[in-house]
């Protein structure tokens, strides 16, 4: 398939009244050619509950019409950048994408902690949480490598503060009733941070979100916690699926395999969610009612763990993949079938056992 990226980056725009500094002029990174300065936003702007459903996978081919001056908006470019480099091994790209990281590094991007009421500062973190994942994962499969040694220097050390901020407000202290997806999602991120600075202690917070996220996972695959939430429990499924796959991805390119930690449960899950999908009357008789199927889009999110699930089941999970160059996905790190079919999640050369499950 032809992927269909913007040749030329939009003009940098302000939006709004959310509180961002603005860094073209920052004297610690300079631009490449053609390559405009993101903005930085010291803590990342509340939505509201729900909006990230419309943002959460973008057609690669509307990257194009997102503005400058949006802290998702911009994600999105910087990982439609990501893409390319991925795609066509774009140099002028990787330039840019990595001094964009370095300004929001050197800025302090997401450093701050988020004010407003109880509720806005919670949207806030979850911001925060899903593009430190989308940033970290992004960055450690396919532009550390191409970062100066400086460079690399300043962006380990930012997102190492970003992501303990994550465990700080996501991870330390949650008691077990209170470990939802949010919960997994956190331990995601710091998962693709650990790994992108080398961090073996964020690794390993990382490993205890793993594990309780496996623990939770009933004998036929059922995540109780998740039945209770209406026409959305199927979808719920899904999504818990998508952060245990991505931490034991990662494990395993890290040379550990945390799916050894009781190995029957996590497919567990995924046999009863493709049920689900496949028999919706099986489905509502599991949750109660029948289950909501608007999400049900071929860039939808919740496919975004088919590409490390071929194996299991090459028929029932096969005709939910998306193809390489068809998804951006905001809180992932762009094109997960892309960047697995590259190979970029394949166990290291040289792999470093961190620590044994």
């Amino acid at each position: 398939m032809s992927l269909s990226f913007p040749s030329t980056l939009p003009h940098l725009t302000l939006t709004g009244a959310l509180l961002l500094t603005a860094c073209a002029g920052n004297p610690g990174v300079v631009m490449p050619p053609a390559c405009p300065a993101p903005h930085i936003f010291t803590a990342a702007p509340a939505y509201p509950a729900g909006s990230i459903d419309t943002q959460s996978s973008i057609p690669i081919n509307q990257d194009s019409q997102r503005s400058l001056g949006n802290f998702r908006g911009e994600l999105g470019l910087w990982l439609g950048m990501s893409n390319e480099v991925a795609h066509d091994n774009d140099e002028a790209r990787a330039r840019c994408a990595i001094a964009w990281l370095d300004t929001w590094a050197q800025g302090g991007h997401m450093r701050e902690d988020p004010s407003g009421s109880a509720a806005e500062q919670q949207a806030s973190r979850n911001e925060t949480t899903w593009a430190l994942q989308s940033i970290a994962t992004a960055y450690t499969l396919n532009l550390r490598n191409r970062a100066e040694r400086g460079e690399q220097r300043r962006i380990d050390k930012w997102l190492r503060k970003v992501a303990w901020n994550v465990v700080d407000a996501s991870i330390d202290d949650i008691p077990p009733a209170r470990q939802d997806n949010q919960y997994l999602w956190a331990g995601a991120a710091v998962m693709a941070a650990g790994v992108a600075t080398e961090d073996e202690e964020l690794e390993s917070i990382a490993y205890k979100t793993y594990r309780a996220g496996i623990d939770s996972i009933g004998p036929d695959g059922n995540l109780p916690r998740l039945s209770a939430l209406g026409d959305q429990a199927l979808r719920g499924h899904l999504q818990a699926i998508i952060p245990l796959t991505l931490m034991a991805e990662f494990a395993h390119r890290q040379g550990d395999s945390w799916s050894q930690y009781k190995p029957e449960r996590l497919p567990r899950l995924v046999d009863f969610s493709l049920h689900g999908i496949n028999d919706p009357q099986w489905a509502g008789k599991q949750f109660g009612t029948l289950q909501d199927t608007a999400w049900m889009h071929s860039c939808a999110e919740e496919w975004a763990w088919t590409p490390f699930w071929q194996r299991y089941d090459a028929q029932r999970v096969g005709r939910l993949l998306p193809a390489a160059g068809s998804c951006s996905w905001l809180r992932l790190g762009g094109d997960l079938p892309l960047l697995k079919a590259r190979g970029m999640f394949e166990q290291k050369g040289e792999a470093i056992r961190v620590f044994a499950p």
